[in-house]
Parts: structure tokens; sequence; C-alpha cells
């Protein structure tokens, strides 16, 4: 994609994800069932500016939970499936994180669900100095990878009305250069450090499906509070770059959501057809973000 500049002091905030699927109807049921989230308004079909700035015409189902936005999108005509064998350091990874009451009885509600596990030995729960976090990651029916976790100390009688699952709280995204994609970030987006650590050891093994991993985990965040990126710099095992999608109808071409804070982010080269100036990006990994512009 054409590299796009936002600009000094671009504000966007990072406000939902889009994932393409296969079947609207299935994935709006799983999403509903399986994990909680809601339908936010009918099935929409995309306007021919919206076709266009994604390469086909589409129908979308906005989803929500909490205060976390899931758009779920199907092409018209085959489209390019999910890469089989996807493993989690593989450069087209990108899952979303599901922060949870209990992620041991998150997993038993999903029993009866069409998934796909990618840890190995049920939810792992990591040392201290990495969060001391509960967490499970597989993979939804097309494949899309997603992660289940719970915070320390939270007490599981603490359930409210929303139920086992809070809301989405953030993406994460595997990457080649930790210090190449923070700039991209920041000058794109206005995404700032929020955190770094380093992860590895046999439950961090588990948790990936992987062996002998060491992964530098660095969480980016804009100036409000809700959903974040993580970007997973995987030291070892390397990743692969042969499945990264080259088209945005692609299966495993996942979206990144973001929605300018004020119109002076606009981006300066952003495609615009008519009065639709939302812009398509994607990072040095090949990851796609979607800018919208509508504030």
């Amino acid at each position: 994609m054409k590299d796009t500049d936002a600009g000094p002091g671009a504000a966007f905030r990072l406000v939902g994800i889009a994932l393409n699927v296969s079947d609207l109807e299935r994935s709006r049921a799983f999403y509903e069932h399986a994990l909680g989230f809601a339908c936010a308004g009918p099935v929409k079909t995309a306007t021919p500016q919206q076709a266009r700035l994604l390469g086909a015409p589409f129908h979308s189902q906005q989803m929500r939970i909490g205060n976390s936005h899931l758009e779920l999108t199907m092409f018209d005509g085959p489209t390019m499936p999910y890469p089989l064998d996807s493993r989690a350091n593989d450069l087209w990874f990108q899952h979303f994180a599901l922060l949870c009451l209990d992620v041991h009885a998150a997993l038993l509600s999903l029993c009866d669900h069409d998934i796909t596990p990618i840890s190995q030995g049920g939810p792992q729960t990591l040392p201290p100095h990495n969060g001391g976090i509960t967490a499970y990651k597989f993979r939804d029916p097309d494949g899309h990878p997603l992660e289940l976790f719970s915070l320390p100390n939270k007490p599981c009688h603490d359930q409210t009305k929303k139920g086992l699952f809070y809301g989405i709280d953030h993406s994460a995204i595997s990457i080649r250069s930790t210090e190449a994609s923070i700039l991209f970030y920041k000058k794109h987006v206005g995404l700032n450090i929020q955190d770094r650590q380093c992860n590895k050891g046999p439950r961090q093994d588990h948790l990936d499906g992987l062996h002998d991993v060491t992964v530098q985990v660095t969480a980016l965040a804009d100036k409000n509070p809700g959903m974040h990126l993580e970007l997973l710099d995987y030291k070892k095992p390397p990743g692969r770059t042969q499945g990264v999608p080259t088209h945005p109808t692609e299966r495993a071409a996942s979206r990144l959501v973001f929605r300018a804070e004020d119109t002076s982010a606009t981006p300066r080269s952003a495609p615009r057809h008519n009065d639709h100036p939302d812009a398509l990006l994607r990072d040095p990994d090949g990851h796609y973000l979607l800018l919208l512009q509508d504030v």
C-alpha cells in the first residue's frame, strides 16, 4: 500500500478489529454465542467507496462487547483462506485478546463451539515478571487466532452482568523489528510505548504452542484508556513471511481499526473518494490498518 503520513501530532484511537470471514452468519453466531458479543445493527452492504478501498464488494456485521467493536467482513466471491499450519511467530499472525473473569471457566464455555487450540495443556499462568496473567490461545472457525486472558488477583466471584467476558483488551501482531514498528505506529497513528517485557520459558512455550520461545513484547497505546496494540518480536524461533497477505480481501488480512480524534489527523496522502476520506495502510510487516476520519 502507498505510504501515508498522518503528519505531526497525528491523533488516532484504536477502536476495533475487522476480520475477513467466509460465512458471515456462521461467524456472527460464533462470536455471539461463544464469546458474548452482540450485534450492533443489521448487516450492511459496502458503499462503492468502501469496496474500492478494500478492493472488492463486501457485506459486514458490526459486533460489540462492552466498549469494544468487532467488524465481520465477507467479500463477494471466493477469497484466499487463512494459511494452513499458521504459527504464533509467523509474520501474518494477529490476534485480539478478550479480558475474562476466569479463563478456565471461559474455556469450558467454548467446549461446544468450533475452536482449534493453539496453546498446549490448557490455560497457562505466566510468571509474575511477565505479568502473571493466565491466558489461552485458540482459533475461530476461519482460523483467526484469539486469546482469553485474566489478570492476577481478580476474584472469580466478582462476576457482573457482563458475564465471563469484559471486552477486547488489545490486539497483538508478530513483527520483525520492534524499533521499526514503534516508529511506524508513532508516525502514522500517534501511539507511544506503554510497556516492554521479554517473555520466555516453558509457560510461554505452551501458551504459543512453540518450542524455546523468546519474544520481546512491547505495548503501544494512545492517550485514552481502552484497547491497545502489542508488538510481538519473536527472537526465537523466527517466524515465516511467505503467508503474509498480499491483498486486503485475504482471510488473514485482519485490520486494526483506528478513528481520528480530530480532523487535523487526516493523513495528507490518504486516498479520498468523494466524501469518503478513510485510509488503508500497511505496516512494515504487512499488517493492515484502517483509518476512519468521521469524528
